[in-house]
């Protein structure tokens, strides 16, 4: 289960995923989290598109699931997917999908 700390959080993910049209982040984030190494993959690299768009949407002063900070939403995110990651097992991918954003 992925531990948000806030509601923005989790709906700013569901919603980038709507957005970004990524089937696969939509599965895992109604499946509360990763499974296996292929959901793995997947929400990592979700994420760093996750923060190209907010860097767009940033730069267009938008406002998603309440986030008027979106940068500062992603850094909490990015804290919040990497302590999921480890406690799944998975933080070997994170590290390797994110050395390559």
């Amino acid at each position: 289960m992925i531990a948000y700390k806030y509601l923005h959080e989790k709906e700013l993910m569901h919603c980038y995923a709507k957005t970004l049209k990524n089937i696969n982040a939509k599965e895992i984030l109604k499946k509360d989290g990763i499974q296996c190494q292929k959901d793995a993959r997947a929400l990592a690299g979700f994420f760093w598109k996750l923060v190209d768009q907010t860097v767009i949407d940033g730069k267009n002063n938008l406002v998603i699931a309440g986030c008027k900070n979106l940068e500062s939403c992603c850094e909490d995110i990015m804290q919040i997917l990497r302590s999921h990651f480890l406690a799944t097992g998975y933080v070997e991918i994170w590290e390797a999908v994110s050395d390559k954003a």
